[in-house]
């Protein structure tokens, strides 16, 4: 039951903003508290009659460090809510939830969320009394391919007209013949997380969505995996997704600092598709910081021609002295094409302005020390808070 929509209204309002040349921020600065992704751990869940597995979910949280001379803002987390929607009507119908919304607990200290799909099938009886309207939801949304929910649509409507447009009679049977279908198909499952920041006197509000897949897992289709990553400067590890970073970029300003995500063993998994062909998972990363200038927005494993080298490096252009505070953080995300998804958060430290200016009387030109990686001490998943702009 998936589909893409766009909408005329939002290809003209991208390219109006694009033709007037605002004075805007780009998407990957990060200059107010957001949510920027959420990781399911895993990202495909064991979901059949027999057995029901369980998802983790972390919220990557950027919370950047105000500048000197800004207004105050909020500066700590105050509640992140969690809640479950099985059936989300999509972007066109701004998410909304054709159901009623089911809450799932939350830790704020991690940043997580755990949900065990025995609730899911359970819940999956509130659909029962409401099939007539599912069943009208499924005749607006259903594509010609699905053999399975068409089928419900026709017994269904063959039962109601057996019965004289009474439905009464077709509910029990319509709902075992979708239970069947989400079984056997899966089912992509929409959680929200509502997050909360304050100052202590003024709160801001921000929503985002996570899709995940329940699904029955076999030997013949194994789950996704999140696609994993380790992200180095200058040929030097700064951070891996697992336990946490393990070096910080120490740099002059002014100066680039070259960055080269590597995608572990496996990342890019091999999975046979609906048509059952092998298909080779599309991979992206998203960029973010809270100081200076990304080279570029995203990076993917696509090529202009098959065959040619896969380019995902990108370069973080520094401020000015004046601009520059003493630490900051900056983010990337790497997504298949499957709702894998995961990320981590690195630091960029200011040198000594010492060290970065010429002494006086200093003649010829001088050249300030190259960006390294220094040691850090690791924060564990324990210690760490979802106002550090990191994943538990």
């Amino acid at each position: 039951m998936k589909r893409t929509l766009w909408t005329a209204s939002l290809l003209v309002a991208a390219l109006t903003a694009v033709a007037c040349g605002a004075d805007f921020s780009p998407q990957s600065f990060i200059d107010k508290p957001r949510i920027l992704g959420i990781r399911a751990d895993p990202p495909d869940v064991q979901f059949s009659d027999a057995q029901q597995g369980t998802v983790v979910l972390t919220a990557f949280l950027a919370l950047p460090t105000l500048p000197k001379d800004a207004p105050l803002g909020p500066r700590e987390v105050k509640s992140l809510d969690w809640t479950l929607c099985v059936l989300n009507l999509g972007s066109a119908a701004s998410y909304a939830c054709a159901l009623p919304e089911i809450p799932v607990d939350g830790d704020l200290a991690t940043g997580t969320a755990t949900f065990d799909g025995a609730v899911l099938y359970a819940q999956l009886e509130i659909i029962r009394p409401l099939m007539p309207k599912f069943v009208e939801f499924l005749k607006q949304t259903v594509t010609q391919s699905d053999a399975c929910q068409n089928a419900v649509i026709t017994q269904w409507d063959a039962c109601a007209a057996q019965n004289g447009g009474d439905v009464a009679t077709c509910v029990d049977p319509g709902f075992e013949a979708e239970k069947a279908c989400i079984l056997a198909a899966g089912q992509d499952i929409t959680f929200r997380l509502t997050a909360t920041w304050t100052d202590g006197t003024t709160d801001l509000v921000a929503d985002a969505y996570k899709k995940v897949r329940f699904r029955t897992i076999t030997a013949e289709n194994p789950a996704n995996r999140n696609p994993g990553f380790t992200l180095s400067v200058e040929k030097s590890r700064v951070a891996g997704t697992a336990p946490s970073p393990v070096g910080a970029v120490l740099a002059c300003p002014g100066q680039t600092i070259d960055l080269e995500p590597v995608l572990l063993p496996g990342a890019r998994e091999t999975y046979i598709d609906a048509k059952g062909a092998s298909q080779e998972e599309f991979v992206f990363l998203s960029w973010y910081t809270a100081v200076g200038d990304l080279d570029r927005l995203k990076s993917s494993t696509a090529t202009v021609i098959p065959g040619d080298p896969i380019d995902l490096t990108n370069e973080l252009v520094l401020p000015a002295a004046a601009d520059m505070p003493d630490s900051f953080q900056a983010w990337v995300f790497v997504r298949d094409d499957r709702l894998g998804l995961d990320g981590l958060t690195y630091e960029v430290r200011r040198r000594a302005d010492a060290e970065c200016v010429a002494p006086a009387g200093f003649q010829g030109k001088f050249t300030p020390p190259a960006v390294e990686v220094v040691p850090i001490t690791p924060v564990s998943a324990a210690d760490r808070s979802p106002t550090d702009g990191g994943a538990a």
